[in-house]
């Protein structure tokens, strides 16, 4: 069934419909209680609200609300802050359980990935992360300096 555009007069409401073709109204009736006109679409499909990369737009039926980018990116940035939060918290239990285990672990730089969380670094694992900080501040070095000489 294909999805119809109205726009209401009154209020400016603009919202979605999907509707049999035979059966198509020219109008429809909006929450304020007014008749919202039917628009002209562009082309006579839509396209699956599903990208590729980014967040997803909701499908209410209210287009102001359904394409507005600013709404999407906002819901978008709000549940990765959501994520951040809860992993924030889990490195920080992993802290306190590392400290009562007698670790001297003071930083969530100190910690590595698990399957099912966080654990400790080895003294190891330690040392091989600040040798490669020292290559990479080195590589940049090196590469800003060349930058630097073509200017």
């Amino acid at each position: 069934m294909p999805i119809y555009e109205f726009q209401c007069p009154t209020c400016g409401l603009r919202f979605e419909k999907i509707m049999p073709r035979m059966t198509a109204d020219k109008s429809h009736p909006c929450d304020c209680g007014a008749e919202a006109t039917r628009l002209v679409s562009a082309a006579a499909f839509a396209f699956a609200h599903t990208p590729v990369n980014g967040p997803v737009p909701q499908n209410t039926g209210v287009h102001g609300i359904d394409y507005n980018p600013d709404q999407v990116i906002g819901r978008d940035a709000a549940e990765k802050w959501k994520t951040i939060e809860q992993r924030e918290k889990v490195k920080t239990e992993a802290i306190r359980d590392a400290r009562k285990q007698g670790m001297d672990v003071t930083d969530k730089n100190q910690l590595a990935k698990t399957f099912d969380g966080y654990r400790p670094i080895t003294e190891t694992e330690r040392v091989a992360a600040n040798e490669n900080r020292v290559a990479a501040n080195e590589v940049n070095k090196a590469i800003s300096a060349k930058l630097k000489e073509k200017t």
